[in-house]
């Protein structure tokens, strides 16, 4: 049965660890992409920093996946280095998180 766990788990982190990877990229793609759009375009600032928060969105998604990763390898590891940079990721995501507005 644990053996089992321990490799369903492995499949698992390597299936999220994808998806975040495919985040990252499409954010990356998806913001050069706008900002060499409207760079030449001569749009205002306002429009560059709509596109770099969505960006930063996307990547605190892709931040919340590979903690979503880390948190299943921690569950099925035995040694203490992964125990020890785990929390290093929400921290990490809780500075990158774009401030929320008051006005909703």
């Amino acid at each position: 049965m644990k053996a089992w766990l321990v490799y369903s788990s492995g499949q698992a982190i390597v299936v999220i660890d994808a998806a975040a990877l495919l985040v990252i990229v499409w954010a990356t793609a998806e913001a050069c992409v706008a900002v060499a759009r409207n760079v030449y375009a001569h749009r205002s600032n306002e429009v560059l920093r709509a596109i770099w928060l969505r960006c930063a969105r996307w990547l605190v998604a892709a931040l919340s996946l590979q903690l979503a990763a880390d948190i299943v390898e921690t569950s099925v590891s035995t040694g203490w280095e992964t125990a020890t940079w785990t929390p290093c990721v929400p921290v990490s995501t809780l500075a990158m998180s774009p401030p929320k507005s008051d006005s909703s």
